[in-house]
C-alpha cells in the first residue's frame, strides 16, 4: 500500500488578489537616482500604474495635475500609494484636506514609510480626519493672526519689540559717580531706587568700555 504523503495546501494566486487597485504617485526633482528608487519601491508594493510629478517646493501655489489625475483614477476601495505623506502637498491643511476628501469617497492613502494607512481607520476614519482638518485650519488661523498682530505691534512701536528698557543715562551716571565715591551697592540702591542687578550691570558695562 502506497503511503499517504501530506502536501502543504497552496492557495491559488487568484485568492491572493486584494480586489482593489494600488495606484502609485511619485514626486521627483533633479535626482534621477531618487526617482528610480521611488518607482522601484512603488512597483514592489503592487503599483502597476504610477503617476510622476516634478514638484517645486518654492512655488506658493500647490499645483499637482498628475496627483489629481491619479486621484481621478481611483475607484471606491482603491488606494493611492506614496513614499511618505509629504508627497501629498506642501502644507498640513492641503494634505489633510486631500485625505479627508478621499476618505469620504471610500478611497484610501497608504505610505511606504509605514506611518499612514487610512484603510485601517475603519468607520471612524472620516470623522477623525475631518477633526484633524478643522484643527489644522484653526492652527493656520492662529498663526496668521499672530503674524498680523506682530506686524501691527512693530508698526505702532516703530520697531521697538519690547524687552527690558534701557536705564536713564543720568541715573547710570549717578550710579557710577556714587560708586567712585566709595558707596556700597546697597547704598547706591537706596539712593537711586535701582535694583542691585541693574546697578551691577551698569558698573560692569562701564568697566568693559574703559580703554
Amino acid at each position: 500500500m502506497t503511503p499517504f504523503n501530506r502536501q502543504r495546501f497552496r492557495k491559488p494566486r487568484f485568492l491572493n488578489q486584494s480586489g482593489y487597485k494600488s495606484i502609485g504617485y511619485a514626486t521627483t526633482n533633479n535626482s534621477i537616482k531618487e526617482t528610480d528608487a521611488q518607482f522601484k519601491n512603488l512597483k514592489t508594493q503592487g503599483c502597476n500604474l504610477i503617476f510622476q510629478e516634478e514638484v517645486s517646493l518654492d512655488s506658493k501655489r500647490d499645483l499637482r495635475p498628475q496627483l489629481e489625475a491619479a486621484i481621478q483614477m481611483l475607484k471606491p476601495e482603491d488606494e493611492l500609494v506614496l513614499i511618505s505623506l509629504h508627497h501629498l502637498g506642501n502644507n498640513q491643511i492641503t494634505v489633510t484636506a486631500r485625505i479627508n476628501s478621499l476618505q469620504a469617497e471610500n478611497k484610501y492613502i497608504r505610505t511606504l514609510d509605514g506611518l499612514v494607512n487610512t484603510r485601517k481607520l475603519g468607520e471612524s476614519g472620516e470623522n477623525l480626519i475631518a477633526l484633524l482638518l478643522a484643527l489644522s485650519r484653526i492652527g493656520n488661523t492662529f498663526s496668521q493672526n499672530h503674524t498680523q498682530n506682530f506686524s501691527q505691534h512693530r508698526t505702532n512701536t516703530k520697531g521697538n519689540l519690547g524687552g527690558r528698557p534701557k536705564t536713564n543715562q543720568e541715573r547710570a551716571a549717578l550710579v557710577l559717580r556714587l560708586r567712585q565715591e566709595g558707596f556700597s551697592y546697597r547704598s547706591i540702591r537706596n539712593q537711586t531706587g535701582l535694583a542691585l542687578s541693574t546697578i551691577r550691570r551698569i558698573i560692569l558695562e562701564a568697566n568693559h568700555t574703559k580703554p
